[in-house]
């Protein structure tokens, strides 16, 4: 699965973007509540604070135990 985060002057996710579906709806789902929750530090341009996108990638490993 692959996400674009769009991250505010804050460092909060402001939105985020499926650019390639697990396939899965609920392990989409389940991403994208944890990014909600995340934090970052969020990119400086001239020592200031503001928007960016982070490309970001999940890989999923489902085995039977």
């Amino acid at each position: 699965m692959r996400i674009d985060i769009h991250i505010d002057p804050q460092g909060r996710p402001a939105g985020i973007e499926i650019v390639a579906s697990s396939g899965y709806p609920a392990l989409d789902l389940a991403v994208l509540d944890a990014v909600r929750k995340w934090h970052f530090h969020p990119a400086l341009e001239d020592g200031l604070p503001v928007p960016s996108i982070l490309p970001f990638s999940v890989t999923f490993s489902l085995t039977d135990y």
